[in-house]
Formats: structure tokens, C-alpha cells, sequence
């Protein structure tokens, strides 16, 4: 979902999480739903300019 800039995001998080679905096993909440955080460009510099 996209708003304009000065919205944030608080107002679209309802819709978002009605708009997905996680696997779910039983009662309870959805299991097996992975997190994707990206690594910054200048950390991945970084750590390869110590290891050598």
C-alpha cells in the first residue's frame, strides 16, 4: 500500500495486515512467516573490508 510521504505508516497497517495470510496449523497464531530485513549496502561493504 502506498500514501503520500507525510502519512507514515500507522494509518495503512490495518489494511495491510488484512490484505495477508500466514500458513497456520491449528488454532493460534500463523507459524513459518519469515522476516526479510535488508542489510544496509555500507554494512556489506564494511564487514567484506575486514574479513580481507
Amino acid at each position: 500500500m502506498i500514501t503520500a510521504g507525510q502519512r507514515g505508516d500507522p494509518p495503512q497497517f490495518g489494511p495491510v495486515l488484512e490484505a495477508i495470510r500466514g500458513p497456520r496449523l491449528g488454532l493460534g497464531r500463523p507459524r513459518g512467516i519469515k522476516a526479510t530485513i535488508p542489510v544496509p549496502a555500507d554494512r556489506v561493504r564494511n564487514q567484506a573490508a575486514a574479513r580481507g
